[in-house]
């Protein structure tokens, strides 16, 4: 076998391999979406009121967790696992009452306030959490949009919502595939053409 030859399948076979890896990788779980929220008396506002996760292929799941709102009144919080292969930028989420405006805005009781957190910079309704912020439809539905470049493949955030939600949610996935996989993708590809175009 000639080097050249030698040389083109390595760069196949490294591009194919470090495009499979991350989906090998650990995926994130619906436990690790939340955190345990100290503020709660109880200790099961640490658990997602509910989870959303994004899978291969556009899959979609919602897990109910413990039911139990943080405020122990009627804020919800959410979990978003992306365990998509991409990046996600932005879902689309609906539910009775969970963009629901108090006084010209979502409440002051927003997991940002209520646990401390601080607004992430983008996000000014409060519930954004770290990661994310809305684009408000009407009181029953909304975008939610993630700054930095989308939620990671392999990780997951939080925000909180002015209802529960149940497993009923209506989510779209807009995940988008992440430079890094997509250039490994594209090496791994230019080496199989070139092997294509020695043996022709």
């Amino acid at each position: 076998m000639k080097l050249g030859h030698i040389l083109s399948a390595a760069v196949v076979l490294a591009g194919i391999t470090m495009g499979i890896s991350p989906a090998m990788a650990r995926p994130a779980t619906a436990q690790s979406a939340c955190p345990r929220l100290v503020i709660d008396p109880t200790g099961l506002a640490g658990a997602c009121n509910l989870t959303i996760t994004f899978g291969p292929g556009g899959t979609v799941n919602t897990t109910p967790g413990s039911g139990t709102t943080y405020d122990g009144s009627e804020d919800a919080l959410i979990g978003v696992v992306n365990n998509s292969g991409a990046a996600l930028t932005s879902f689309a989420i609906s539910g009775a009452g969970i963009f629901a405006l108090e006084g010209g805005g979502l409440s002051s009781d927003g997991i940002d306030q209520y646990a401390g957190i601080g607004l992430n910079g983008t996000d000014t309704t409060g519930y954004g959490g770290p990661l994310a912020y809305f684009t408000i439809t009407d009181v029953n539905s909304g975008l939610v949009n993630f700054i930095g470049g989308g939620l990671a493949d392999r990780a997951s955030t939080y925000f909180s919502l002015e209802q529960p939600v149940g497993a009923i949610a209506t989510v779209n996935d807009t995940a988008v595939p992440e430079p890094a996989s997509m250039a490994l993708l594209g090496a791994g590809l230019l080496g199989l053409a070139g092997l294509r175009r020695r043996r022709a």
